[in-house]
């Protein structure tokens, strides 16, 4: 992380050297000196934990221990109070790069976070108005284009071969126009308490029939020791439906898709895994494959993942993926949970049961 700003670095380095110097060129019996010496560490702990993070204040305090300590352990013959304090102000500089390098780092985190949002709310405004402006002329070619279909004459395939083409454009047309509104709408959850793996069992069902036109089979693997949870389940449904389909198309014939449920190590969280052993998704493709319009399926929109996301947030979770060793995906909707009398995921935005929304036949 250093060598990303060398001059910063420098920076870094031309103090430690000096401060260093300073130490050892100066008499032992100046020991007000050497104490104002071994404060001014400090600044380039200080400085690498705020601009490169943990990492940078966990380096630059070894570099500092490296440095100070030989000059700490030089008078061993004669060890007093002042060199315990020197050792005792080792451990400060780590105690300090370390918690400096955690707050930039979660400050860094929460501005990403921030300006992702701030562009997934532009984008979406965008896309929401060109989504409606496309949704009647599109429903206008697909009716008139299905009407001149049932009055072409069967003797003339060509005919009805164009047609054919036509209709199927303006359906995939009509999907992707579906996946753009479910992108931009704001988010109302309708949540209640229920018991995860049914809705795990009711998607699966679902999407058994897809799978087994396509050859893959659909194991559910489910924690009979998981809590009620507090979910959508329509939109809770709608993200999974759209990760088993994504395993589904992956998969070769013959295949496998599981769908696992657990409890996970962190406190109050509850997984749902979809693994297949598919041709998973290029490495320098991964950080990416949540990007609005980003796919790898020749058919699909590029929003179904980015709405997965949008769901399970939403949900106050976290959509985790990885690529498994031997080949495949592995998704996990990361959900928390709170026993009975401990409130249930965020009240504002998570609300009583009411009217839920539609399954959307997102694609990623």
């Amino acid at each position: 992380m250093l060598r990303d700003d060398p001059y910063r670095r420098g920076i870094i380095v031309f103090l430690i050297v000096v401060i260093s110097l300073a130490h050892y060129l100066t008499g032992d019996d100046l020991v007000y000196l050497h104490v104002i010496y071994r404060e001014m560490y400090f600044l380039p702990v200080v400085l690498a934990g705020f601009w490169f993070g943990l990492r940078g204040g966990l380096v630059a305090s070894l570099a500092v221990t490296a440095a100070y300590l030989p000059f700490v352990f030089q008078r061993a013959d004669r060890f007093t109070g002042h060199e315990f304090g020197n050792l005792l102000e080792i451990m400060l500089y780590f105690a300090v790069g370390l918690l400096v390098g955690w707050m930039r780092d979660r400050e860094k985190r929460r501005q990403e976070q921030q300006r992702r949002m701030e562009s997934l709310a532009a984008m979406g405004k965008g896309i929401s108005c060109i989504a409606h402006d496309m949704k009647t002329p599109l429903t206008a070619i697909g009716g008139f284009a299905r009407q001149l279909r049932r009055r072409t004459a069967a003797n003339d395939p060509d005919s009805l071969k164009k047609l054919d083409i036509i209709i199927g454009q303006t359906d995939r047309l009509e999907l992707l126009i579906m996946d753009m509104l479910a992108f931009a709408r704001p988010l109302r959850l309708h949540c209640s308490r229920a018991d995860l793996n049914d809705l795990v069992r009711q998607t699966v069902e679902v999407a058994a029939g897809a799978a087994r036109i396509k050859g893959v089979r659909l194991d559910p693997d489910l924690d009979r020791r998981l809590p009620e949870v507090s979910f959508d389940a329509n939109r809770l449904q709608q993200a999974l439906l759209n990760l088993i389909g994504n395993g589904v198309d992956a998969s070769p014939a013959d295949g496998r898709v599981v769908i696992r449920t657990r409890l996970a190590a962190e406190e109050d969280m509850v997984v749902v895994e979809v693994l297949d052993r598919g041709r998973g998704v290029p490495e320098e493709e991964m950080a990416r494959i949540c990007t609005p319009f980003m796919t790898t399926k020749k058919d699909g929109t590029g929003l179904g993942l980015a709405i997965v996301r949008k769901i399970v947030e939403a949900h106050e979770g976290t959509l985790r993926f990885r690529r498994r060793n031997g080949g495949g995906m592995a998704f996990a909707l990361i959900l928390p949970w709170r026993p009975e009398g401990r409130g249930q995921v965020s009240g504002a935005r998570c609300q009583v049961p009411g009217v839920r929304g539609q399954v959307s036949g997102a694609r990623g």
